[in-house]
């Protein structure tokens, strides 16, 4: 996740767009083990990265991961 996140903080679209990918399977991981409110960090960094990347232009994959964010979160409240 620390690997992902300093390729992304180069401004990357693809960087920043793998890191929402990695945010959600963490967040994913962290429901399936019992600790809601820790995916529920990870989806949520994930939500603004995606909602980041949609405010400098969207295309078609950052309108399905900002989808997923936001489906995912609602799945674990």
């Amino acid at each position: 996740l620390e690997v992902r996140r300093g390729l992304a903080a180069d401004g990357s679209a693809g960087d920043r767009l793998d890191l929402v990918r990695t945010l959600l399977d963490v967040g994913q991981a962290r429901k399936t083990t019992g600790d809601p409110s820790g995916a529920l960090a990870a989806m949520d960094e994930a939500r603004a990265e995606a909602a980041g990347l949609a405010a400098t232009g969207t295309t078609a994959a950052v309108d399905g991961e900002l989808a997923r964010c936001l489906n995912d979160i609602g799945i674990v409240y």
